[in-house]
């Protein structure tokens, strides 16, 4: 079994390399898999996680590239379908580098038909599981 069939949280996209308070996230090289990528339906999957609901946004030079280090000028973006949690810039990792989603976010994509659900309240943002920083 995998580290994506094993990931038992509904949130995803928040790395290790992006500081000292992510300390208790994955690294990032851990969800590198170009053969579980090239499988996607790729454009349906960035689809969604680009057009589902924007819960906040920052700027992104607190989120130094977790590949680089670098950090870039510009906007991140926290999103949600409802059920998961995750920042933007996962789609360029998934596009760039392959990385690749939990199981189980991508079966929550595909019961959808890659359409996110329409927005929810801030009573459900306000329940979505996010990661622990320290």
């Amino acid at each position: 079994m995998s580290v994506l069939d094993q990931w038992n949280h509904r949130w995803f996209g928040y790395w290790y390399e992006y500081g000292p308070a992510y300390k208790l996230c994955p690294h990032i090289r851990e969800f590198v898999f170009p053969q579980v990528v090239q499988k996607y339906e790729k454009p349906k999957v960035i689809s969604y996680l680009r057009g589902a609901q924007v819960v906040a946004a920052t700027s992104r030079m607190s989120y130094p590239c977790p590949f680089t280090g670098k950090r870039i000028a510009g906007s991140i973006r926290s999103m949600t379908d409802g059920e998961w949690h995750w920042l933007d810039d996962l789609c360029e990792y998934i596009e760039q580098h392959n990385v690749a989603i939990p199981t189980a976010m991508l079966v929550r994509m595909q019961s959808c038909g890659y359409r996110p659900p329409p927005p929810v309240g801030g009573d459900v943002i306000a329940r979505l599981e996010r990661p622990v920083l320290s």
